[in-house]
């Protein structure tokens, strides 16, 4: 009779590890399945639903990455103001998944400032903003990504969000993306010409010098047709 219910027990717990490993093996390849190889692709999966994160770091990755190609596309701006909805809150859907699974995830949270609305969760926005800023300060394209979100929802961010977040200019501008969008932005919009120089008069001299070529570069007038 032991020996009985000791095969039946083996039979029970080989079973259940078996079903955790299909749920589990389903959960990382959703994430792949859904990701469409097209744009059009891309907002039909995202419309549809939240996706759930696979366990590994590479299958939530993917889900952010769609969300963020996503919602910066301007292909979106052409779609049905419900669906572009529907696409934002299952990208924050996903996002928070993320975030309480993984808390320091970075990505996660910058996505989830990007899905939310500045006017309609400024709470939420800001917050996740800062928290990407918090966990990732010196990954350069993540400050990229912070500094242009930041930028287009300047005037919604509380004065204490503006200096943390002012720390992000800094480091965009090790790159020459982010030189080149800084001295874009410097040349373009007078009003937020301080906040750059107040921010870059924190940086390495070096950076100071490059951002002042680059502006130079900028401002050159083309040739003359």
């Amino acid at each position: 009779m032991r020996r009985s219910t000791g095969v039946w027990l083996i039979m029970f717990v080989s079973a259940a590890l078996a079903t955790g490993s299909s749920l589990a093996a389903y959960r990382e390849m959703m994430p792949f399945i859904a990701s469409g190889g097209t744009i059009e692709t891309k907002f039909e999966a995202l419309s549809g639903g939240a996706i759930r994160p696979g366990l590994s770091f590479y299958s939530k990755k993917i889900l952010l990455d769609d969300c963020n190609y996503s919602l910066n596309s301007f292909s979106i701006l052409m779609l049905d103001e419900k669906l572009q909805d529907k696409i934002r809150q299952n990208c924050s859907a996903m996002a928070s998944m993320i975030v309480d699974e993984a808390p320091t995830f970075s990505y996660a949270w910058y996505v989830r400032a990007l899905a939310s609305s500045s006017a309609d969760e400024p709470g939420t926005f800001e917050d996740a903003l800062l928290w990407s800023q918090r966990t990732a300060p010196n990954q350069e394209d993540l400050a990229y990504y912070r500094a242009v979100l930041a930028y287009y929802n300047w005037s919604a961010l509380a004065p204490a969000a503006r200096e943390t977040l002012a720390a992000d200019i800094v480091v965009s501008a090790h790159s020459n993306r982010g030189l080149a969008w800084l001295a874009r932005r410097y040349a373009e919009d007078e009003s937020f010409r301080e906040v750059i120089i107040k921010a870059l008069e924190q940086a390495p001299a070096d950076i100071q010098r490059r951002f002042l070529q680059t502006i130079a570069i900028t401002s050159r007038p083309g040739p003359k047709t």
